[in-house]
């Protein structure tokens, strides 16, 4: 072997050395890519999940607040409304009170006896709850 084949032969070697140091560096420079790849990834998946807890904490602490305010609001129109019963329960109860009053002193008791298939019935009629409508006057000159 020439020495010329000897440094033909060196070079060769130079040549396949520098190669798969390229590839040794390529490859661990596409590791540190996907590296930094998948952890972008695990980290937009961690930011996307705390948004969407954040967003969902507000959103029932929201609902929340609603429903507290329709609770108060709920119980006051409640308690105005059995306020408004225990007047008008009051009110009736006073009424009755004073009906029994008013009527013996108004007009005396009917009893009124009606025949039907071989039954007599006895209502009282109290004139002061019976809505008589008022006559309508005939026109004896068209008859």
């Amino acid at each position: 072997m020439t020495i010329r084949h000897y440094y033909i032969a060196i070079l060769f070697l130079l040549l396949a050395q520098m190669s798969s140091a390229q590839t040794v560096m390529k490859s661990n420079a596409k590791s540190s890519k996907e590296i930094e790849n998948s952890c972008r990834i695990k980290a937009k998946d961690i930011a996307a999940e705390t948004y969407r807890g954040c967003v969902s904490e507000q959103k029932n602490a929201q609902m929340d607040q609603i429903k507290k305010e329709y609770q108060a609001k709920l119980q006051i129109l409640k308690n105005h409304y059995e306020a408004e019963l225990k007047k008008m329960a009051g009110k009736a109860a006073a009424n009755a009170a004073a009906a029994p009053a008013a009527k013996s002193a108004s007009a005396p008791e009917m009893n009124v006896q009606l025949k039907a298939a071989d039954t007599t019935i006895q209502a009282e009629v109290d004139e002061s709850t019976m809505d008589i409508p008022e006559p309508i006057p005939v026109d004896s000159t068209g008859i």
